[in-house]
């Protein structure tokens, strides 16, 4: 006799394919958007195209402004998650190792406050501050406000994988003379990598993503990938195939990240769930 589905089961596998349709049917239909003929993107409603246009991704490549507005986004990305998750994975070890109980509560307090008031409310103090020193429309700025802004999550992220690494490998290693920095980067480091790997990745996508900040601090040198999309729309009209198209092209290399490292994303993230 063949063996016996459940409910279970059948209940199960719709449902992730009912998941995986929100998140597959929607990159479809922009595709399909990107390389539709200009007469079908507007007096067609069907979604499939009757042929194959790609001159909006030749005109994507073929424009030196927008290989500039992809290489800011790189370059702000890969520079933001780096010092991000430095800097936050070493405070989250601090504070993961702090003994005064309710010092770690005020400081755990204050993090998660400012991990979760709107973004919109620090738009204004950031301009006048880069302003000031002289930052706007630079890549710096922006790698300062995406640090600053994704540091929180980084430390509350970071804060449960140190607090599952045995304080006995900590202790032998000051036994043998290791340092405090010592032993973070060669002992403690090592073993919480894969949670490092899915806060970098949490952080890239977040930073590769970013619109608010990134559309108020920058003009024209320091336009990131976001913006150059929404200027698309103008007042004269909206160019559906050239937003669709470059919208795709933002889409592909994040896409290429996660599928090469999920992984460790997953590694990272069920890390620690159960103590062993």
């Amino acid at each position: 006799m063949g063996k016996k589905v459940s409910v279970y089961s059948v209940v199960r596998i719709i449902l992730i394919c009912l998941v995986v349709a929100c998140v597959v049917v929607p990159l479809c239909i922009l595709f399909f958007e990107s390389v539709k003929p200009d007469t079908e993107l507007y007096n067609n409603p069907r979604i499939l195209p009757s042929k194959f246009n790609w001159k909006n991704y030749q005109a994507i490549f073929s424009n030196a402004a927008n290989l500039s507005y992809l290489k800011n986004s790189l370059i702000v990305t890969i520079v933001s998650t780096f010092v991000t998750v430095i800097l936050g994975s070493m405070a989250a070890y601090g504070l993961s190792r702090l003994r005064f109980g309710k010092m770690v509560v005020l400081i755990t307090g204050i993090i998660v406050l400012v991990r979760f008031y709107p973004k919109i409310v620090i738009v204004l103090p950031y301009f006048i501050l880069m302003r000031h020193l002289h930052l706007l429309d630079t890549l710096f700025a922006l790698i300062i406000t995406h640090t600053s802004i994704y540091l929180p999550l980084t430390v509350l992220l970071m804060t449960t994988f140190y607090q599952e690494v045995p304080k006995e490998i900590e202790e032998a290693s000051r036994i043998d003379g290791a340092s405090v920095y010592a032993t973070f980067f060669k002992i403690v480091m090592p073993i919480t990598i894969s949670g490092m790997a899915a806060t970098a990745i949490l952080t890239a996508l977040s930073s590769w993503n970013e619109f608010l900040l990134a559309s108020s601090l920058s003009s024209m040198r320091a336009k990131t990938i976001p913006i150059a999309i929404a200027s698309f729309v103008t007042d004269k009209g909206m160019d559906w195939g050239g937003m669709a198209a470059f919208s795709m092209v933002a889409v592909i290399p994040m896409i290429i990240v996660v599928f090469c490292t999920q992984k460790l994303l997953i590694r990272g993230l069920t890390a620690g769930a159960v103590k062993g």
